[in-house]
């Protein structure tokens, strides 16, 4: 998961997030990095992935990156919206797996969404 610098908002619309979404499903054929649950929220996301080569640290950085960039020019602005490196957790076994399955889909709920979780448009198992 990821963050915005100073809790600030990264996701500013749905353009934003329809590209990052993009840029996350070109993560598994450029760094065997295996998506298998996301969802983006105002100001941070979470992504639960598998990385079969050893490229996670890569392949995040390469998606802050070119998000940012991305971002930035269509903002007209420059800096980071990232508050640095991401966070991530070693999951050993399947109890932690299922729990984190189970949160990353909850977590709109965190943030105030009533409707029912199937319907959240920026997440996806």
């Amino acid at each position: 998961m990821n963050r915005g610098a100073g809790r600030r908002i990264v996701f500013r619309d749905d353009g934003e997030r329809t590209a990052f979404v993009v840029l996350v499903a070109q993560l598994d054929e450029r760094f065997s990095v295996e998506v298998h649950a996301y969802c983006l929220m105002e100001n941070h996301y979470h992504l639960l992935v598998r990385s079969r080569a050893g490229r996670l640290s890569e392949a995040m950085a390469w998606l802050g990156a070119h998000f940012t960039r991305a971002a930035n020019a269509g903002r007209g602005v420059d800096g980071s919206i990232f508050r640095g490196r991401f966070h991530s957790v070693t999951v050993r076994r399947d109890p932690h797996l299922d729990w984190l399955f189970r949160y990353v889909k909850a977590n709109p709920i965190g943030a105030g969404w009533t409707a029912p979780l199937a319907s959240y448009p920026w997440s996806g198992l």
